[in-house]
């Protein structure tokens, strides 16, 4: 099973069509608008100039975007690393910014808008679905980056993509599951990981943005992390009434993903080996999930997200609380200095406080990104099933 979903691949297709019905070209454009260094080589096929990358690093590590359309007025670059250069025409037809400083090596989604209409880079090699649609991705490399990279000399696991019904929603839905190096020709078994997205992303954000697979894969292979299952569920439901749809998440969640995994992979099928985890969406579905379950989970991690009201959900939920206080061997929470949705940790791990808990905060520069969720998981990875 693939780790890209079919369908991306047919959304790429009918872009690059709709691109090439109107006149926008998919073909070589020059690789040295605006001074950028050469891409590739090949065929001139009369537009552009030649072969380009949508979004290449160069060597000082800024990076410059490009996209090939001749008939278009404007063109603009979107990108998650916040900075989006003006792209600038020239006579054949390419349009092309350069950003004004260097990247921190990371992961970063980004698309074209092309005379008001969104496009995914023809030229990109990698994808990331999102919530509602599909971006390209480019790597940034260097050594702040390495715990992220995929490396030649360490072995690496297998995201699988898996649909099923889901019996408390009735209807067929989507997952993603990652397996450690050597889990196809072993036969041990492994503690489960079940990790979230925001409201933004969907089930396969994790392992194409987020990188979770690749940099599992280098702690494993470091001896900084215990091998382990990690199931990446979509978390977004059909749509009904907020008070009805509240809960249904969680009712696929513990009522057919679980049952799901523990048939279906070698699992250690207790509460000592099993942690849930997400970023905000996915934060506040894990502490309401995994903190109020604690006959279930033993780890919890909650990135960039919070409570809103911390009476209201103590006085429902006091008694539960104590329990997990008395069980819970991790509660992390992470959180950004310019996150514009939670601006105070000390709200939440003041009432995990109160009921026995002991959280570790990571409380970091940067705001609601995946540049902090990436660095995050990172830290947060090596701390399980200890």
């Amino acid at each position: 099973m693939s780790l890209v979903s079919s369908r991306i691949g047919a959304a790429i297709i009918f872009i690059a069509a709709s691109i090439s019905f109107t006149g926008y070209a998919q073909t070589a454009p020059n690789p040295n608008a605006t001074g950028a260094p050469q891409s590739d080589t090949g065929p001139n096929n009369g537009t552009c100039g030649g072969f380009y990358r949508g979004a290449e690093q160069l060597p000082d590590g800024r990076v410059t975007f490009r996209i090939c359309a001749p008939k278009a007025e404007t063109a603009m670059v979107s990108d998650d690393a916040g900075v989006s250069p003006p792209l600038v025409k020239d006579a054949t037809g390419m349009f092309a910014g350069t950003t004004d400083a260097p990247l921190p090596p990371r992961a970063y989604r980004y698309f074209f808008i092309v005379d008001g209409v969104r496009i995914v880079d023809p030229h990109a090699t990698q994808f990331s679905e999102n919530r509602d649609g599909v971006m390209g991705v480019f790597e940034v490399q260097g050594p702040e980056g390495g715990f992220l990279a995929f490396r030649k000399d360490v072995p690496h696991g297998a995201v699988a993509t898996v649909d099923y019904w889901s019996g408390a929603l009735d209807a067929k839905r989507r997952l993603h599951v990652y397996t450690p190096p050597g889990y196809e020709k072993g036969r041990g078994s492994y503690p489960v990981l079940y990790l979230l997205h925001g409201a933004g992303d969907n089930d396969s954000s994790w392992s194409t943005i987020g990188r979770a697979n690749v940099i599992l894969d280098n702690l494993i292979a470091a001896g900084q992390a215990k091998p382990m299952i990690v199931v990446m569920p979509a978390g977004h439901v059909p749509s009904r009434e907020p008070a009805a749809a509240r809960d249904d998440f969680g009712r696929d969640l513990l009522g057919d993903i679980m049952p799901l995994i523990a048939a279906r992979y070698r699992t250690i099928d207790d509460a000592d080996h099993r942690a849930i985890a997400g970023l905000s969406m996915g934060g506040a579905q894990a502490l309401r999930i995994g903190i109020l379950h604690p006959e279930l989970f033993h780890y919890a991690g909650i990135f960039s997200s919070g409570i809103r009201d911390p009476e209201a959900f103590e006085q429902q939920n006091g008694k539960v609380l104590d329990e997990a206080g008395r069980h819970m061997k991790l509660v992390y929470y992470a959180l950004g200095k310019e996150d514009p949705f939670t601006k105070d940790p000390g709200i939440l791990t003041g009432l995990l406080a109160k009921h026995g808990m002991k959280p570790i905060v990571n409380y970091t520069e940067g705001g609601h990104n995946w540049m902090n969720w990436q660095d995050y998981f990172y830290d947060f990875a090596p701390r399980l099933f200890r």
